[in-house]
């Protein structure tokens, strides 16, 4: 006889796909975003040998910038505390009188930054992986090129 859900084993089956539906999106897009932005100046800090990465993201403050910061925050959200509010660093320049601004935001220590650490990382140095061209995808290059222009 074959095995029949009862009706709120089916409605928690479904929540539980749609959720883990919603969490390969997140991984997959994360993973498109992150080539890019590693391709920039954008890193992964791990405090200790035992501890998970978190990665960072920072950038100048000024407002022609934060559409493409909150773009990118937006992405890295589920992977940020909950109600999260991006720092915004103040300073003047002293040997221009300026002031000036940088804006950022950093992640949860996580396994899944750890393990994309291991992929950019050798002995703490950042290196482009060996398998960079099977990483590259038009949505990679737009997030790099972004690093540049926005």
């Amino acid at each position: 006889m074959p095995y029949c859900l009862q009706h709120d084993q089916l409605k928690e089956l479904k929540s539980f796909l749609n959720l883990n539906v919603k969490l390969l999106k997140s991984m997959l897009m994360l993973w498109v975003v992150f080539t890019g932005m590693m391709l920039s100046d954008r890193h992964i800090q791990q405090r200790s040998i035992t501890g998970n990465g978190r990665f960072i993201f920072a950038q100048s403050g000024k407002l022609n910038k934060r559409e493409y910061f909150n773009l990118v925050l937006e992405i890295m959200k589920p992977f940020c505390s909950v109600n999260y509010i991006p720092y915004i660093k103040e300073w003047t320049d002293n040997r221009t009188n300026t002031l000036n601004s940088s804006i950022f935001f950093t992640t949860m220590q996580l396994p899944c930054f750890t393990d994309l650490r291991n992929i950019w990382y050798s002995n703490s140095i950042k290196k482009v992986p060996l398998n960079i061209q099977n990483m590259l995808t038009p949505i990679a290059l737009a997030h790099w090129l972004n690093m540049w222009w926005w």
